[in-house]
């Protein structure tokens, strides 16, 4: 195995995820059709389709984009809706690639950076990258990106297309197909009608080898979540690691289903629960596995909240550069590649991206952390911006209160943790101003997950059961938390 780059290369490799496998790879098998061009191109036509032609070339930048780009399931799923996709390979088809050489012209050097070209009947209608806007397609391929060790990384291996790179320019390709070519477009709609996302399967119910089924209470049954955490908690300290993933899986589905007071806990305490489990136990990996490549296989359904649990596994799965691939194309925007979201998606990738990390206890505190808080406040009070519909606003707003509430109950934990009250109180009045008295249950379940009773939080409480809330559980264990905690911890 390589080693690892000199750590002045982190930035340009953590916007260019390389990944750790250097071995040569092939497209995997289901993304594209088992065509000739000829045939390919005459499919797309009966079918009123596009046509993705993947020139493949050799080297490392054409491994890293087996490896990173056409394993993602959003955009396999997207070309198959959309398009007939087929691979010309350099040494099996080297008549044809030369003649693809010759269609992208000097602008897009074929077989040396890796591309996409996607046509329109007979024409090259566009390609990834599109030259247009990306300049380094005319640069010294192998100047790289020097450091003072005097390695370089060739320019080609940093900028192949990226998946959300790649459904960027096929997602604007159709709106342009759209004013362009509407007789086309209505057939197109017509004959390949969207499909539908695929099912989330529950795991909490599966039992494989990785973690048995565990049930929901019957009706008879109190629902006392706290209850099933601290059991789980428990199988992890007596070594029954198969038994706590399955409550650890029942948790992370059913939680905040089943107690709404534990929706923000479930995404700053829980995972880091998970994560001390799934560095215990592989098969623990292979059951959360499964549950974030079922919300990464949905992502082409744009669910901000799926979005946000999937951001949440990755880092509890340490595989943040998952996330950072996916949001890459849409914040960093140098070469105008996120010019194409909708604004809202925009803000929402932009709103998701504001924070290093989203799991556990703050690392440090400082006031740019409360400074954040105000700002969603104040966003979230704005009127609708008139090119966003209302919809899709209600959307974007729904994501941040969620990541209000989240962040909120995370700074209050951590500002307990660290003894400071000050901030822990302002983070707590900024929260239950602005959302309500049922903020007050999220805010001590969170601290409660963390080990932090107070007996303030009592009267949190108290304010939102009379706005209707369910807390008996939580007040259970809130005094009974305190009632063990005394007299060490403060009012």
């Amino acid at each position: 195995m390589i080693p690892p780059p000199p750590l002045v290369r982190i930035v340009v490799l953590i916007c260019s995820l390389w990944s750790a496998a250097w071995a040569f790879s092939a497209p995997p098998p289901g993304v594209f059709d088992d065509l000739t061009l000829e045939q390919a191109r005459q499919r797309a036509k009966d079918q009123h389709r596009l046509l993705i032609v993947y020139p493949r070339g050799r080297g490392r930048a054409f491994d890293l984009m087996d490896e990173n780009t056409w394993n993602n399931p959003t955009l396999a799923l997207w070309m198959k809706w959309h398009a007939v996709s087929v691979v010309v390979d350099a040494a099996e088809s080297p008549l044809t690639f030369r003649a693809l050489q010759r269609a992208g012209g000097p602008s897009l050097p074929i077989g040396r950076f890796p591309s996409v070209l996607v046509f329109f009947g007979d024409r090259l209608f566009t390609s990834v990258p599109d030259p247009r806007f990306s300049s380094y397609l005319t640069k010294d391929p192998y100047s790289g990106f020097g450091d003072p060790f005097g390695t370089a990384t060739p320019i080609e291996e940093l900028f192949y297309p990226r998946p959300t790179q790649i459904l960027f320019q096929l997602d604007f390709t159709m709106d342009r197909l759209r004013g362009l070519e509407t007789a086309w477009l209505a057939r197109h709609e017509q004959m390949n009608p969207p499909p539908e996302p695929p099912e989330y399967v529950p795991m909490f119910a599966v039992a494989d080898g990785s973690a048995p089924a565990v049930a929901d209470p019957t009706p008879d049954e109190p629902i006392d979540v706290l209850q099933r955490w601290q059991t789980a908690r428990q199988f992890v300290q007596d070594g029954l690691l198969y038994d706590a993933t399955g409550q650890y899986t029942w948790l992370w589905e059913r939680a905040p289903v089943l107690d709404p007071a534990l929706s923000a806990a479930r995404t700053v305490a829980l995972p880091v629960d998970i994560a001390d489990l799934v560095s215990r136990r592989p098969g623990a990996r292979t059951r959360f596995e499964r549950i974030r490549d079922q919300l990464g296989a949905r992502l082409l359904w744009k669910d901000f909240e799926e979005l946000f649990l999937w951001m949440v596994l990755n880092e509890a799965l340490a595989e943040e550069q998952s996330t950072l691939e996916y949001l890459a194309a849409f914040t960093l925007d140098g070469e105008a590649e996120a010019t194409m979201a909708p604004p809202e998606h925009r803000l929402a990738y932009t709103l998701l991206s504001s924070q290093k990390s989203w799991t556990g206890l703050l690392e440090r505190i400082t006031p740019d952390d409360l400074k954040w808080i105000q700002t969603q406040v104040g966003r979230l009070n704005r009127p609708r911006p008139r090119r966003i519909n209302e919809q899709d606003w209600a959307s974007l707003q729904a994501l941040r209160r969620r990541l209000l509430i989240h962040q909120a109950c995370r700074l209050y934990a951590s500002a307990l943790a660290r003894g400071r009250e000050g901030v822990a109180q302002q983070a707590a009045g900024i929260l239950l101003e602005s959302i309500g008295p049922r903020a007050g249950p999220a805010l001590a379940a969170t601290a409660l997950a963390f080990g932090l009773p107070r007996q303030r939080q009592i009267p949190w409480l108290d304010a939102a059961e009379s706005d209707g809330a369910a807390v008996a559980p939580l007040r259970r264990h809130l005094e009974a938390a305190l009632a063990r905690a005394r007299p060490a911890i403060q009012p």
